[in-house]
């Protein structure tokens, strides 16, 4: 038991990481929804994706302090807009920031789920939400994760959610190589919180010293 012990405190993570890791994931995705359901999607049809990005950590912001608000949000900081990250070299302003950070609060090490965000449409395709500025942060290594799991938020501002979805499994299905992804990663719709209809994985394998990555994709309609 003792040695248990010792390993657990060099490494900051207790014996229920990947409990709090799938709380994690769950509770994220039904913050993502408590903001969502605040807006007027309309609203921000022709709006940039910080001007979207920042009104739905706003409404999350909201939702979570307010009195009917789940018991399990106490375990969460409120989600962060444009956090910087901490990268070994880079310093102050020169750090990458993530769209949207969600933290898990607990002794030792807090378990981190970020994720990017892109606007889709027709200046907006999905080469750019899976590019190097977008999914590719995270396969590239430019944003860190801290267990094996990342984030995407593709805001729809014309077309269904659907058709998105085809678009995007269509892009990976082509070009797997391009996107590392992985023999058993392929494009799969997943209901991780009720009220999302539109949330899929994908797995990626990355360049050594960096470990695989699971991607969870939530398509949101803006207009």
């Amino acid at each position: 038991m003792a040695m248990r012990s010792r390993a657990g405190a060099s490494s900051g993570k207790s014996a229920n990481w990947k409990v709090y890791v799938a709380y994690l994931r769950r509770h994220a995705h039904e913050m993502i929804w408590m903001g969502y359901e605040r807006l007027n999607p309309a609203a921000y049809a022709l709006s940039e994706e910080p001007d979207i990005t920042g009104e739905l950590v706003r409404a999350m912001q909201d939702a979570m302090q307010d009195d009917n608000a789940p018991e399990w949000i106490v375990h969460y900081e409120l989600p962060k807009d444009d956090p910087p990250l901490n990268v070994p070299g880079l310093l102050g302003k020169r750090r990458p920031k993530v769209d949207i950070e969600f933290v898990r609060v607990q002794p030792g090490t807090r378990p981190r789920l970020r994720f990017e965000a892109k606007r889709l449409g027709p200046k907006h395709p999905v080469g750019k939400y899976l590019g190097e500025d977008g999914m590719g942060c995270f396969l590239s290594g430019k944003y860190p994760v801290t267990h094996g799991e990342a984030g995407m938020l593709g805001y729809a501002q014309c077309g269904d959610e659907q058709t998105w979805a085809d678009k995007i499994k269509a892009e990976l299905d082509g070009n797997r190589n391009q996107y590392a992804v992985r023999e058993d990663g392929a494009w799969q719709k997943v209901r991780i919180a009720p009220n999302l209809r539109h949330t899929y994985r994908s797995r990626h394998d990355r360049t050594d010293p960096l470990s695989r990555v699971t991607v969870h994709h939530v398509l949101l309609r803006f207009f």
